[in-house]
């Protein structure tokens, strides 16, 4: 299960980097309450992985529901 949860986020991760290498801004993720704030160590070596794999810094944002990202996503 690690290595296919690895495997989904260095596929995201790179499709992910063609989009945001113009960017000047960190690239923000979108987390909801799967990832639990006091999964620190997990959140931090999400964020490690993802900005490793990307070549960028990454932002992780949390929101309670989906429908809060929805809303941020639409209000840019």
């Amino acid at each position: 299960m690690f290595t296919r949860r690895r495997a989904l986020l260095t596929g995201a991760a790179r499709c992910a980097a063609l989009w945001v290498q113009a960017q000047a801004a960190p690239f923000r993720f979108a987390l909801t309450p799967v990832f639990l704030d006091n999964d620190a160590a997990v959140i931090s070596a999400l964020r490690t992985a993802l900005a490793s794999e990307m070549g960028q810094d990454v932002e992780l944002v949390q929101r309670r529901t989906c429908q809060e990202i929805t809303g941020a996503l639409l209000d840019g």
